[in-house]
């Protein structure tokens, strides 16, 4: 017995001599590396890939504003709303490395054609500060019941045309009737009065996202435009993870359509062209960004795609 010990003993020495002639591959020091999807595992998913082809694994946090000025603030520290220095500190001790950042569409683009660059630079900035802790970021373009107009927030209400029949918030609640002065909106009382996920069924609400899915007065293409100009300011930026199309989307007018309450129909017959546009836009700017994308937030038993956003030779990206 006390042979065998000491024969296993001086093995295990002489694999730890020979340890630091062993030539390991460099990794870069570098914490921020582009990040690729890799060749498909058993399981038929991709995995996260780095430069240094190591496989990454992401955990993070959600970092969205839902109003005006649409982005975190970054000249204090807020336990709530803030993207400061310490916050940055703060996740990178608990082990975060990568925020979904809120790219607001209101935000963007306030006026139809009119891009405020000052905004996206403001994006820029709080990822570039993230990057220098070691964290990515995922672009979001976060939304919940389209827009102000609806109690909700994500789309610019310019995109709003007038094609419901019902006014809001009917058939889910009788229609409002306080107003803000200033924007036109419901009052903040008003949209108490109701849950906010069930404004979806609101005739108004479902007619209005239709109208954007069907490019109803070239909608949809500003929307794509819009993610282009985005893509374009963060164009070969390592620390972008990718780019979230849409936070959440609703399968469209189901006042007209009941089947799209089916996700595999909503993603199907909407969502999958509305993503192929989407897609094709950022790609024609940036060709190597990741983009994110899902269906509708009821679909927990499959769903109605076809192909990846673009077509079928985009599933590595």
């Amino acid at each position: 017995m006390l042979r065998s010990s000491l024969l296993l003993w001086l093995f295990l020495l002489q694999i730890a001599q020979g340890i630091d002639r062993v030539r390991l591959p460099r990794v870069s020091d570098d914490p921020i590396l582009p990040i690729h999807l890799g060749e498909p595992g058993a399981t038929g998913f991709r995995p996260f890939v780095d430069a240094a082809g190591r496989e990454r694994i992401f955990h993070g946090v959600n970092a969205i504003v839902k109003g005006a000025p649409w982005h975190p603030r970054t000249e204090y520290f807020d336990f709530q709303t803030s993207l400061h220095d310490l916050d940055f500190d703060l996740l990178k001790t608990a082990g975060v490395n990568v925020i979904r950042l809120g790219t607001m569409w209101p935000g963007i683009e306030p006026q139809r054609g009119q891009y405020n660059m000052t905004y996206i630079g403001v994006l820029k900035s709080i990822a570039q500060k993230a990057a220098k802790r070691g964290i990515y970021t995922l672009l979001d373009m976060h939304q919940d019941a389209l827009t102000e107009r609806f109690c909700g927030e994500g789309f610019p209400d310019w995109v709003i045309l007038p094609s419901g029949r019902l006014r809001f918030p009917e058939p889910y609640l009788a229609p409002f009737e306080s107003f803000d002065p200033a924007t036109g909106f419901p009052t903040v009382e008003e949209c108490l009065k109701g849950d906010w996920s069930r404004y979806y069924f609101a005739e108004a609400v479902s007619s209005a996202v239709q109208a954007i899915y069907d490019n109803k007065d070239g909608i949809l293409d500003a929307w794509a435009n819009m993610w282009a100009t985005v893509a374009a300011a963060f164009k070969n930026e390592p620390y972008v993870l990718g780019i979230e199309l849409v936070n959440e989307p609703w399968c469209g007018n189901i006042f007209h359509n009941p089947l799209l309450l089916v996700p595999e129909v909503a993603d199907e017959y909407n969502l999958q062209r509305v993503y192929d546009r989407l897609a094709t836009a950022i790609w024609e700017v940036d060709p190597t960004r990741l983009v994110f994308f899902a269906g509708v937030t009821w679909d927990n038993y499959g769903n109605g795609f076809s192909h990846p956003p673009g077509g079928s030779q985009n599933a590595n990206r």
